[in-house]
């Protein structure tokens, strides 16, 4: 066989509740409890002063610093964690015992095998365009002055997405292996070779490490997305703590990359949402926006730490801080604990790169919206173990809606720090502050139930419309290796977000012949935080010859929430006419409202026979919710019913049908607390179900394009219903499916192609509701949606370099209320694009070509948002 030669040219609360890291949160008490609603309770309340212990006992109401279940339920949590970690040494002998002759090789001077976290040299720039992939190596070896080897037959027919930026030798040939089925040895100093993965890495391709063996710790870095130039990502992290094969995880699982997220110019999280498969995003009007899936509403993981209840209804800080965002759909129990069926979204951070690099960009376009951004990477000292980010954007623009504006300013900071060649400690934090104001919540419609057909532009709220926010968060996560098998993580996140509002808004209907509508006056102020923490081990061992990968861990969260709000006087006014002075009135209803969930999991890969996964898994949780009146009175405290020990099982099965083709079949619990009460004073049962989900996942052309097919049935039970003898209670007896099938592809057909693609069906229906009968169960979600997004970079002639995108939105009908329909529409989008120097990219990109005209939130008699017409987006990004 030929042989092909390239060149050589904190503190602890007195509670024992937890080991609070950040404190992020003004106004913190000195006494050491460490929770936010125990901090938050001394604060100045409006008009009645800081409340002493005596007064909150003689108001009977339980100091949230007092000892209790929560706080008891927190502090076994840690006690977990703790345990968790001190497990570590336990194993540690064993795993040091089983790879003393890796960590003797890979640690000796002169190896020429870099650890795993370690990264190898200096870094170098590379520019290598999509294509051969033994043209592209040839390149590899000339730009990186890295003598290369390979077996010519190997590369036959394989193409690369190609590579630009500044990268380390070994970061770079790794990049341009991804998809490949390829990964390479180090021959010597700088000089490597070329080999095929072995077939026993069941968790992906190494990506980072440069050895060839069964490595945990090689795949840590092995999802980022910031360079690869590509709509597809081969690993992610969104149903595991480790980077995983999307061909291994037996549910849908789509990846919004960062190419992508440059590409369409995408600013938010709604932005990506509404671009990816089975999702529907309705915008909310004040900058906010909630998200469904499947019939149900989304979860939320930021890099893996699950919150529930943490996007819907809530500000998200910009897309520059995020490498990709990750969607799984269905239920994800496992590592969310409590949650609907609609699925996760994990927003996956940015992390350091192994050389400096600078991105720096702006947008421009209609209604005067500029976004400039930078994003600096850079090793602070010489062996690059130091290493740090800094990512800061802004925005300022108004609206398709008259007198509507935002701005928005963040800055994000990120510290990788290898303490030895085997332990990594990473820490993060980020502010953002957004004002968006005036806006406005949009139009209703006729009490006849037609639509008012107002001009797009129509603005309906009042000019003093506001909407402040900021928020802030940060981020530890401490990772060690021990060997190539085991690994043990530690995750601590902080997060807060501070709101208020002061706004006018229509609701209840327009009188057809009188024009007159109600108008509501409005304010609130929030104060919500969150803290959570997650620790866990992956571990691989052999079980008779056959590989089997552990994972074992616990989480805890919890959620304290502030809310203040107050009202004005409703009035009855002329639509065409509506004038409001700004109201002047004190806040006349608050409450205080926890909420904790913890939880152990533990999930088996068992790989019992060629070609075949079997997934199997559980978690234990425990959940609990209090809420307390404070304004007007503090008299009335809430605790609405909690859970202890709940099991939701999961399993799942994966067949290797061809090297490009997998089936999978997969069942998967739900389980959701309820906080409605019945007419007895009781709590209702939490909402349980199940979903099956069956399918095939492919990687055709070397990995280059991936592709899947997904059918689901889901079923819940246990759903509140309103109580036909007292509408003011509720009962358990609401039982619902969602069907569907979901069919993606994404990826790099051919040089210079990117495409993603996605298309559902979806059928949703109420079995037993004694409101909606058989209704369908989530009407905003169309029964047939397709999205596609695409670009052609013309790779040769003349016109090198020039590039063309399309974008293509397509929904059927949709309502809110059973009674108002819009019908299909397709909403079109068109790129044109060049890339000056390796160095320097423009685009130019209009939205809405056809200027269609349609509802992205239907009215009913309150708040309805047109979709944005016709609109044009420049942008200039350079990297260096």
């Amino acid at each position: 066989m030929g042989s092909l030669t390239i060149g050589q040219d904190g503190e602890r609360s007195e509670d024992g509740a937890f080991y609070r890291f950040f404190d992020l949160m003004p106004g913190a008490s000195a006494s050491g409890r460490g929770f936010a609603d125990c901090r938050a309770m001394r604060q100045t309340l409006p008009g009645k002063g800081h409340q002493s212990q005596k007064e909150r006992s003689d108001a009977n109401i339980p100091s949230p610093c007092s000892s209790g279940k929560p706080l008891r339920r927190a502090a076994v949590s840690f006690l977990l964690l703790a345990g968790t970690t001190a497990f570590t040494p336990l194993v540690m002998k064993k795993a040091s015992a089983q790879t003393a002759n890796y960590q003797n090789s890979t640690s000796r001077p002169g190896s020429g095998a870099p650890s795993p976290f370690h990264p190898a040299g200096p870094g170098v720039n590379i520019d290598i365009p999509a294509g051969s992939l033994s043209d592209a190596l040839v390149t590899f070896s000339t730009q990186a002055h890295a003598p290369l080897t390979s077996q010519a037959p190997m590369l036959a027919g394989k193409t690369t997405a190609g590579l630009r930026g500044t990268f380390t030798p070994p970061a770079a040939l790794s990049r341009l292996l991804q998809g490949t089925g390829l990964s390479y040895l180090p021959t010597g100093s700088h000089a490597y070779k070329v080999v095929v993965a072995s077939s026993a890495i069941t968790l992906g391709p190494v990506r980072v490490s440069g050895q060839l063996q069964q490595s945990l710790a090689g795949l840590l870095d092995s999802a980022d997305t910031l360079h690869d130039g590509r709509y597809s990502a081969d690993r992610v992290t969104v149903a595991g703590k480790l980077p995983l094969s999307v061909r291994q995880i037996p549910n849908s699982v789509s990846v919004v990359t960062q190419q992508r997220i440059l590409d369409q110019n995408m600013v938010s999280v709604e932005d990506v949402l509404r671009f990816t498969t089975g999702v529907t995003a309705s915008p909310y009007g004040d900058g906010t926006a909630y998200f469904m899936s499947r019939g149900y509403t989304l979860d939320v993981q930021y890099d893996g730490m699950p919150v529930v209840s943490g996007i819907q209804y809530l500000p998200q800080f910009d897309m520059m801080m995020y490498d990709r965002v990750e969607v799984m759909r269905g239920p994800t129990g496992l590592l969310q604990g409590t949650g609907s069926g609609a699925g996760s979204v994990n927003l996956v951070r940015k992390h350091t790169q192994d050389a400096f690099a600078t991105h720096v960009g702006v947008q421009a376009g209609s209604w005067n919206n500029v976004r400039p951004y930078i994003d600096i990477n850079a090793p602070l000292n010489a062996s690059h173990t130091l290493r740090a980010r800094i990512v800061a954007s802004g925005q300022s623009a108004d609206s398709f809606v008259h007198e509507v504006h935002q701005s928005e300013a963040m800055l994000y900071a990120i510290v990788d720090y290898d303490i030895d060649a085997q332990t990594r400690l990473t820490v993060s934090g980020s502010y953002q502050y957004s004002d968006r104001g005036p806006f406005d919540y949009g139009q209703s419609r006729y009490t006849n139930n037609k639509f008012l057909n107002f001009p797009r532009s129509a603005f309906f709220g009042s000019s003093w419309n506001d909407s402040p926010n900021s928020m802030g968060e940060g981020y530890v996560n401490i990772t060690h290796s021990f060997g190539k098998n085991l690994i043990w993580s530690t995750s601590v996140i902080d997060r807060y977000l501070d709101s208020s509002g002061i706004y006018s808004y229509m609701g209840g209907g327009v009188n057809f012949n009188t024009k007159l509508s109600k108008y509501f006056e409005q304010s609130n102020l929030n104060r919500q935080n969150m803290i959570g923490a997650d620790s866990n081990l992956n571990y691989r061992m052999n079980i008779m010859g056959r590989p089997v990968d552990f994972l074992v861990g616990t989480n805890m969260y919890q959620v304290y929430k502030r809310s203040l709000y107050g009202s004005g006087p409703t009035s009855a006014l002329n639509i065409f006419d509506a004038v409001l002075p700004k109201p002047n009135f004190p806040y006349s209803g608050g409450n205080d409202t926890t909420t904790e969930q913890w939880g152990a999991y533990a999930q088996a890969r068992l790989h019992p026979i060629k070609n075949l996964t079997l997934v199997l898994g559980g978690r234990v949780s425990s959940y609990w919710a209090d809420s307390r009146t404070i304004l007007p009175e503090r008299l009335t405290r809430s605790g609405q019913p909690g859970v202890e020990g709940k099991l939701t099982p999961n399993a799942g099965m994966l067949y290797d049908l061809t090297r490009e083709l997998t089936a999978y079949f997969s069942f998967s619990s739900i389980f959701t607390p309820q906080t409605e009460l019945t007419a007895s004073g009781g709590g209702l049962k939490p909402v349980t179900g199940r979903q099956y989900e069956a399918g095939l996942k492919g990687a055709f052309l070397s990995g280059n394009l991936l592709a899947f097919l997904a059918a689901f049935q889901l079923e819940t039970n246990n759903r509140a219903v309103g109580d036909p003898t007292d509408i003011r209670y509720y009962v358990s007896s609401g039982r619902a499916r969602s069907r569907g099938v979901e069919v993606e592809i994404n990826g790099r057909p051919l040089p210079g192609w990117n495409i993603y693609a996605g298309y559902t069906w979806l059928e949703t229906q109420y079995l037993s509701d004694p409101v909606y009968g058989n209704l369908s169960l989530q009407p905003e979600e169309p029964k047939h949606n397709f999205k596609l997004w695409s670009t052609y970079t013309i790779q040769r002639g003349m016109l090198k370099d020039l590039s063309f995108g399309t974008g293509l939105l397509v929904s059927s009908r949709t309502s809110r209320d059973y009674v108002v329909w819009q019908g299909g529409y397709t909403v079109l989008d068109l790129q044109v694009g060049y890339k000056v120097t390796p160095h320097l990219s423009t685009t130019l990109t209009v939205n809405n070509v056809a200027d269609k005209v349609y509802w992205a939130r239907l009215p009913t008699s309150y708040y309805g948002s047109y979709g944005a017409p016709r609109s044009v987006m420049a942008a200039i990004r350079s990297e260096f």
